[in-house]
């Protein structure tokens, strides 16, 4: 998988190299001083980390649309990739177009945030906290139930994100389209970007982890320094971990075709 992948950064990073070069090279080359697009889609989509590895094979649907001002691009897609999952993003970058006639060949780097949504999972028919042993609720004793409340309290913003994740992102882009009918194109297009995500899975131990250190840091007069011990335990306990941040970058990449109205 990641030979695969690095095959197709490579090829698609010197695409895009001798694309800008023949646009600097090229009279041909040029910038619309103001368009609106707006494109139906269809991609292909794939990348490395879990986010990615949830979706389903399927192609993904949807739609993108955008602004541009010299060259300088504004744009935003949303697209279903299965049943109750989607992706999404904003975007701003740069675009430069090499026009032969009825084909035109633009390549783009763009900066933005992106979006996951999936679908919610199934409520567990017990209770995580039925997981810690006995004898370490021995331990907490009289503060348990403190600990409880506490652990309630992040539990609620853990359901809210579960089904979600987020990020940033860097894309390069390139494009080929044949223009049809007058600011109407059909085309095709690839796309690497590198990014930073978190997961709502991540997002979940990483609230479980909190609410554990939020309360053994409270209560650590009275754990009467064995604080350090309680939290590692109830962490193995409760699956809770840190977010680390050097897991959640990698890379994604589509492939697909689209309808492209411009004006």
């Amino acid at each position: 998988m990641r030979q695969k992948t690095n095959q197709i950064t490579q090829g698609l990073l010197g695409l895009l190299t001798a694309c800008l070069i023949l646009a600097g090279l090229s009279e041909r080359a040029h910038a619309d001083i103001f368009s609106l697009w707006v494109k139906p889609k269809v991609d292909y989509i794939n990348g490395t980390g879990d986010v990615f590895k949830r979706f389903e094979g399927s192609p993904a649907y949807g739609v993108e649309a955008g602004v541009e001002l010299l060259s300088i691009s504004l744009w935003g897609d949303y697209e279903l990739v299965g049943q109750d999952q989607y992706w999404a993003s904003g975007n701003i970058g740069y675009d430069l177009d090499l026009s032969f006639g009825d084909w035109t060949l633009m390549a783009g780097g763009y900066a933005g945030l992106i979006f996951f949504g999936f679908p919610e999972a199934e409520e567990s028919s017990g209770n995580d906290l039925d997981a810690i042993p006995a004898d370490l609720k021995m331990k907490l004793g009289s503060q348990y139930d403190e600990f409880v409340d506490t652990y309630n309290t992040f539990q609620s913003a853990e359901k809210s994100t579960s089904n979600m994740a987020y990020g940033a992102n860097l894309r390069a882009r390139v494009s080929l389209e044949y223009t049809v009918l007058p600011f109407i194109s059909l085309g095709v297009q690839g796309m690497m970007g590198w990014h930073t995500v978190i997961s709502g899975e991540e997002a979940a131990s990483g609230f479980k982890a909190k609410a554990i250190e939020s309360f053994v840091d409270d209560n650590e007069d009275e754990l009467m320094g064995q604080g350090a011990a309680v939290k590692k335990e109830l962490k193995t306990a409760l699956g809770a971990e840190d977010i680390d941040p050097n897991k959640l970058k990698g890379v994604h990449y589509t492939a697909g075709a689209f309808l492209n109205v411009k004006f």
